[in-house]
Formats: structure tokens, C-alpha cells, sequence
């Protein structure tokens, strides 16, 4: 699974992203990676994804991510606001790998 964050300048969600990718390897999710990016340069990035996490810097333009993310087939998902505060990598982790096990469900 690839992961993109997406926030204003990717420094807060950089090391949001450093311990997303930590954790999966806690969990033994060798297919797991993140990474973060500006808004301003999501276009870039965005085929790479299978999900983009919008961090709370960025809420306002959520519509449009999202927008484009379907465009894409690509699931959207806004970071909760303390989960991304208190660096609460597990409850994010875990809604993640619903989310994976959701899309082989569907295969």
C-alpha cells in the first residue's frame, strides 16, 4: 500500500509519515509505504497512491483532493485532527489495513 500525506509544506506530515512507515514494519506490512507531499505538488505524486490521508493544515481544499482522488479511483481519507497532534500512528495504521483488507474483499 502506498500512502501519500498530504499537508501545506510535508514537514509535520514527514514525521507523521516516518512513523506510519515504522509502525508497518512493526506490523510486519512489507508492501507498506508513505510519504509526504505538499499540496501544491499532490498532481506529482497522486498516481503513485493507493490512499491520501489530507492532514488538518489542508482541510480547507479536502473537497478538491477528494475530488481528484475519485477522478483517480484512489481512496481520500482527512487525518483526524488529535490523532494527527498525538502522532496516533496505531489508529491510523489500523483504519489503513480496513481499508486494504476492504479493497480485497472486492477483487
Amino acid at each position: 500500500m502506498n500512502v501519500i500525506l498530504v499537508c501545506a509544506h510535508g514537514v509535520s506530515t514527514g514525521m507523521f509519515s516516518r512513523r506510519l512507515n515504522q509502525e508497518a514494519r512493526k506490523r510486519g506490512m512489507t508492501d507498506f509505504s508513505s510519504q509526504a507531499v505538499s499540496y501544491l505538488d499532490v498532481d506529482q505524486y497522486i498516481k503513485e497512491a493507493d490512499v491520501v490521508l489530507v492532514g488538518p493544515q489542508v482541510r480547507i481544499i479536502q473537497s478538491k483532493l477528494k475530488a481528484l482522488c475519485e477522478s483517480q479511483g484512489i481512496q481520500c481519507l482527512e487525518l483526524d485532527a488529535q490523532d494527527f497532534g498525538t502522532m496516533n500512528v496505531g489508529r491510523i495504521m489500523t483504519e489503513l489495513k480496513s481499508l486494504s483488507e476492504i479493497d480485497k474483499e472486492s477483487e
